[in-house]
């Protein structure tokens, strides 16, 4: 199901009119709470992947992640030599028991996640301080964004979703809570693993060359 059509859907089932303003925002502005809860349930293999890179400089320590940001695969860092070394998730309190020196310097080699309380996005914090300029590889699951409901395997859990909103009847808001919650425990029962066994980096024409030429000899 896509867009357009889940629209559709919910307007004729809660008796709204997309040709009116007011009512198509009230579906349009509950679209995307719904399409974020399903987002954090689990972590979907439908769900996309991104590798951002970041420019660190010299005594940074915090950053902020891209607006789809929703869950970290892996974060690592690339000094100018293009040496990558592994980041490692740690707890802010563990950091701050060890480290008592908040201003120490270093290449990065630990981080965790913080909300930026003004502005509600997320920021990578990263221990010790950098000592210089390199850049940082955050690997991560995007969240579902307003316009991609193409993605759910069954588009009328988010359907559920939206009418569990909507609904003012008691009765009828526990039916669609019971169809949601299903459907998103059905979605996830047939869900594929997300093993996190892809490749950052293709290899280049020339390596795939001298692999398929390799490949023949041995045959």
């Amino acid at each position: 199901m896509n867009t357009d059509r889940l629209d559709k859907l919910v307007a004729w089932k809660a008796g709204l009119s997309l040709n009116n303003k007011i009512q198509k925002d009230v579906i349009t502005s509950v679209r995307p709470e719904v399409l974020l809860d399903i987002s954090k349930r689990y972590p979907w293999s439908f769900l996309e992947r991104k590798s951002e890179l970041i420019t660190l400089s010299a005594g940074d320590t915090l950053k902020e992640l891209p607006p789809d940001f929703l869950r970290i695969i892996g974060v690592a860092l690339i000094d100018s030599d293009d040496v990558v070394y592994p980041v490692h998730s740690e707890k802010s309190s563990t950091w701050e028991e060890g480290q008592p020196d908040q201003t120490n310097t270093d290449r990065p080699y630990l981080y965790w996640l913080e909300w930026n309380t003004a502005t509600g996005k997320p920021w990578i914090v990263l221990k010790p301080k950098s000592d210089g300029s390199y850049t940082l590889r955050v690997r991560y699951q995007k969240k579902l964004m307003k316009d991609q409901v193409a993605l759910i395997p069954d588009g009328l859990v988010p359907f559920y979703g939206i009418m569990l909103i909507l609904e003012k009847n008691v009765e009828q808001m526990t039916i669609y809570k019971n169809l949601y919650e299903g459907g998103i425990n059905k979605m996830w029962a047939s869900d594929m693993p997300d093993l996190n066994d892809a490749p950052d980096l293709k290899p280049d024409r020339a390596i795939e060359n001298f692999n398929i030429y390799m490949d023949g000899l041995i045959r």
